[in-house]
């Protein structure tokens, strides 16, 4: 999944009229799917009373404009645990992405209005206060920039799995962290999978998964692939797709590739035990500015030992910047480290870009937001 755009909001302004807590240390979560993003705090010493973070711009990564929410709360800290931390919701509201994209972009002022509900039961739909947003709206374009100096992108890396690990692997938690490597400065940790457990034959097992239908769309063309591989051909996903013009696509012969390589590497190992794998299927995003400027580093890390124990890089990304796509293919990458003490480790991934586009544009003039 690509995404469509990247959303930045600041809450200006929140009006707290009733609660049942007069004095409180507070901040406002601002969420959107899994990602959430928290305010500075502030001392809330009586109430009605209006709160504001509008130096604080928070940033959120946007998939569907329609089936994506904008989840904006106010939190009370818990002061009485030094340990174990226990805040309370106080106020909850939910906007569509949808209608705040559409506010930012055709509002006078680019800010929207959200009714504040207490979290509790039959209160549920009483309002309790209110929140003005502002901010703006930026479309993630599929397609280079007539100049790279002053644009600005973002970078997609898709993690599908790590296979031909050794039987030590079995049973231990892994992840895959990507780093950005910036001449002259310290590197930078962009973004991290979840935790997964490698296991025997898990990504194979996983991809057993389809439907009868589904394999038998894909058998005819797997079997020219497999025949193909057997001859000693060495063709890259974009030459495959080619010679099977009318079957399959240049991701659909990617992944089936790869399938048909893990048939190979199973039938090889006489000892199953030796076929670990792990399955990640997680998509890493983050702002990079000037992909020509930058490197990359992806590094497999065993969470037991916490320690990289794979790894491939680039230098630069320029070469990525410059293919009129802004991707290239999933495909396999064999990874330096003590993984690769078996030499059949290897890691499947993606990277794309999409450069960030100019703000929706609102009708007629604008003015900056202040609240009365």
């Amino acid at each position: 999944i690509m995404p469509l755009g990247l959303s930045r909001a600041s809450v200006v302004s929140l009006d707290v009229d009733t609660l049942n807590t007069n004095s409180a240390t507070v901040y406002a979560k601002l969420r959107v799917g899994g990602k959430k993003e928290m305010t500075q705090s502030r001392i809330m010493r009586e109430v009605p009373c209006r709160l504001a973070w509008p130096e604080q711009q928070i940033e959120f990564i946007v998939d569907s404009l329609v089936d994506q929410d904008l989840h904006v709360e106010l939190w009370s800290e818990d002061d009485s645990n030094l340990m174990i931390k226990c805040d309370t919701l106080l106020m909850q509201a939910r906007i569509s992405i949808v209608e705040l994209v559409r506010s930012f972009a055709e509002g006078r002022q680019k800010a929207v209005r959200v009714r504040m509900a207490s979290p509790l039961g039959r209160h549920q739909q009483h309002e309790v206060g209110a929140a003005i947003l502002t901010g703006t709206f930026l479309p993630l374009l599929p397609m280079k920039p007539p100049s790279w100096q002053d644009a600005q992108a973002l970078i997609q890396i898709t993690v599908d799995c790590v296979t031909g690990l050794g039987p030590e692997m079995n049973g231990k938690t892994c992840s895959v962290r990507a780093i950005l490597l910036s001449e002259g400065q310290v590197p930078m940790e962009l973004a991290r999978t979840a935790v997964c457990t490698a296991a025997r034959a898990q990504v194979a097992e996983a991809r057993v998964l389809h439907t009868a239908i589904e394999e038998f769309r894909w058998e005819d063309a797997k079997s020219r692939i497999r025949l193909l591989y057997r001859r000693g051909a060495k063709l890259s996903p974009e030459e495959m797709a080619f010679i099977l013009t009318g079957m399959v696509t240049q991701d659909e012969a990617a992944k089936l590739m790869r399938e048909v390589e893990q048939e190979e590497i199973r039938n090889e190992n006489a000892d199953p035990v030796s076929a670990v794998e792990v399955l990640f299927e997680e998509q890493l995003r983050a702002l990079v500015g000037d992909p020509r400027k930058h490197g990359l580093r992806i590094e497999f890390w065993s969470e037991e030992k916490q320690m990289v124990i794979g790894v491939i890089e680039w230098s630069s990304l320029a070469y990525l910047a410059n293919i009129s796509a802004l991707e290239d293919n999933l495909q396999a990458y064999a990874l330096d480290g003590p993984c690769a003490a078996h030499g059949g480790a290897r890691i499947y991934l993606k990277r794309a870009l999409r450069v960030l586009g100019p703000g929706l544009k609102a009708k007629g003039k604008t003015k900056p937001y202040s609240p009365g």
